[in-house]
């Protein structure tokens, strides 16, 4: 579809420009060479998944004897100079008529497609049609383009715009969860009466059982400052525990355990949280 009266005018936070007939490559909002094409030009500063549309007006202009129109209308990717197509929606918009009313009529289009752009830089969009016809029943087939304000004024827009999200993962900065304004990480762990790791969510790289009661485990990945721990032991016994956190520092925790003054191996579970 191309028109050599076409105009254009930008909207939105990417300039676009029109696509241009034949073998011309696009050179703004007119062509250089060539005439105007109905579709939309544009560099995507990113790879992703778009949705292309094109909104515009069609009109019939039926001759009084019997017949039938049908007009179907879809957004394709194309190579900016030339009509080959690279991508084409499954989305299909189709008016049809049929009849002997001598009447001329307009009928709203609203045709969408998604496009996967595998890279950031320039790509065109076009409006293609295909049309069938049966009869003698319409003299005219075209689309409605007339921005004049004096007159029943009627303009075609294409928009395009992401439909996929590319950001990082949130931070938390001075959240309800805390007052510290970095990212704070929390790593827990549960040993067993020798030492063996039972549950590791924190990406221990070694414990030891240096003597009864005592634990000791190594962080895989340290922490930015020494971590804040708290220490529960484990016991179905009933027993008065006391346990404590002897040191906690960037690369480890080391634990103690007992039940009132006399150290025993009871499993305990630890969690540390800091910056990291």
């Amino acid at each position: 579809m191309t028109d050599a009266n076409l105009t254009a005018t930008n909207y939105g936070t990417i300039t676009a420009q029109v696509p241009c007939s034949s073998t011309n490559p696009s050179t703004g909002l007119t062509c250089s060479a060539g005439n105007e094409g109905f579709g939309i030009v544009f560099n995507s500063p990113r790879a992703g998944r778009v949705e292309v549309c094109a909104d515009f007006s069609h009109v019939w202009q039926p001759s009084g004897t019997a017949g039938a129109l049908y007009s179907s209308f879809k957004i394709v990717k194309t190579t900016n100079s030339s009509q080959s197509v690279l991508a084409e929606s499954q989305n299909i918009q189709t008016d049809g008529h049929s009849g002997s009313v001598n009447i001329q009529e307009l009928t709203p289009i609203h045709v969408c497609g998604q496009f996967d752009l595998p890279n950031a830089g320039q790509h065109t969009f076009r409006l293609f049609y295909q049309q069938v016809a049966s009869g003698a029943a319409f003299t005219a087939s075209s689309l409605a383009l007339d921005s004049n304000p004096g007159s029943a004024a009627s303009n075609a827009t294409f928009k395009v715009r992401t439909i996929d999200q590319v950001a990082p993962a949130p931070v938390l900065v001075g959240s309800v969860l805390s007052d510290y304004t970095g990212v704070l990480k929390v790593k827990a762990f549960t040993l067993d009466g020798s030492g063996n790791i039972v549950v590791n969510y924190a990406n221990l790289s070694a414990t030891t059982h240096p003597g009864t009661g005592h634990f000791t485990a190594s962080f895989g990945t340290p922490f930015l400052a020494p971590p804040v721990c708290v220490g529960v032991g484990h016991d179905n016994g009933g027993a008065i525990l006391s346990g404590h956190i002897e040191s906690a520092t960037t690369t480890g925790v080391d634990y103690h355990v007992a039940n009132s003054t006399v150290p025993v191996d009871i499993p305990p579970s630890i969690h540390c949280i800091g910056p990291q």
